[in-house]
């Protein structure tokens, strides 16, 4: 008689790194911008559930603030160096795994500025195949990055016995540093932790998808070039 063990239903990360720091401070120049120029932009932190926007600073620098309902800043014209460079960074992790004719195309793109204590709660991106995170500036203990399990509900509610079957972890947190991009399905429920640092912590967030063509308002590798 053999045993043996599988795991099923894998749900992949693609994880890479740049250590272009150029464009990371061109990312934090214009993050910056944004903030101090945003209009109704939105709050993330306890705000961001309520949908909550804000033109105050005062607000920015307490719970956050993102350019997610602001349109996506692939089509600015001052974040085209860094929409290039976050697309190309992005279609290499996708074809390090990926090797089919479709194009790999930019959906969109917004960025958050994250202050002391600022988190985003567990959400994740409707109406879109993969989506990704880079890390501009990440000091240390300014917040992990949290995926939840999306069918945790299902295995806690008949696994009484706890350590009579193998089990998974129901969160799993990867770790965080500058130049890091992690992308992931869209469908998978994530989170980060507040940001414990004495900094600030700027991301720039973004939805994949795959076409034939290029769908509308997406960027192709031609034009991102």
């Amino acid at each position: 008689m053999s045993y043996s063990v599988t795991n099923i239903f894998a749900t992949p990360l693609l994880v890479g790194h740049s250590d272009n720091a150029e464009i990371r401070k061109t990312i934090c120049a214009l993050a910056y911008a944004f903030k101090a120029n945003a209009q109704d932009a939105g709050l993330v932190s306890d705000a961001w559930d309520y949908g909550v926007t804000s033109s105050k600073q005062e607000d920015f620098d307490r719970s956050g603030v993102t350019s997610a309902y602001s349109g996506s800043l692939f089509e600015k014209p001052e974040w085209a160096a860094a929409s290039q460079f976050i697309y190309h960074l992005a279609n290499d992790l996708v074809r390090s795994v990926y090797a089919g004719d479709d194009v790999v195309s930019l959906i969109s793109m917004w960025t958050t500025v994250y202050p002391p204590g600022a988190y985003v709660p567990q959400h994740l991106h409707p109406n879109c195949l993969l989506s990704g995170v880079y890390y501009a500036k990440a000091p240390e203990d300014c917040g992990h990055l949290v995926f939840q399990d999306p069918s945790y509900i299902g295995k806690v509610m008949h696994n009484r016995g706890q350590g009579k079957f193998p089990t998974f972890p129901e969160k799993y947190v990867q770790e965080v540093r500058e130049g890091l991009m992690v992308i992931f399905p869209s469908w998978l429920p994530h989170s980060t932790q507040p940001n414990k640092s004495a900094e600030d912590r700027i991301i720039v967030s973004f939805n994949l998808g795959f076409s034939a063509g290029v769908p509308r308002g997406g960027v192709s590798p031609a034009q991102s070039r």
